[in-house]
């Protein structure tokens, strides 16, 4: 589960950038909410989370990992006002 959230830690990390990019470029910050909910969340959120389940392996094995997996990748996206 660790490399698990590892892995969609960096996808959220590259969506973070393009859209730090696409704010840049067009100048309009109405998006930087977004953003930075994406970066928070996602990358930082999520890397430290991943880190935690490798340096813990047994903590990886239950379904409450995956559980967990599941409904913050679920809520993140609806987490925007």
């Amino acid at each position: 589960m660790g490399k698990q959230f590892l892995k969609i830690a960096a996808v959220y990390f590259a969506l973070s950038v393009l859209l730090s990019v696409i704010i840049g470029v067009s100048g309009d910050y109405s998006l930087s909410n977004v953003q930075s909910h994406i970066h928070l969340l996602g990358w930082i959120a999520l890397g430290i989370i991943g880190l935690i389940y490798v340096t813990f392996p047994a903590l990886s094995v239950t379904i409450l990992a995956h559980i967990h997996f599941w409904m913050h990748n679920i809520g993140l996206p609806g987490n925007y006002r």
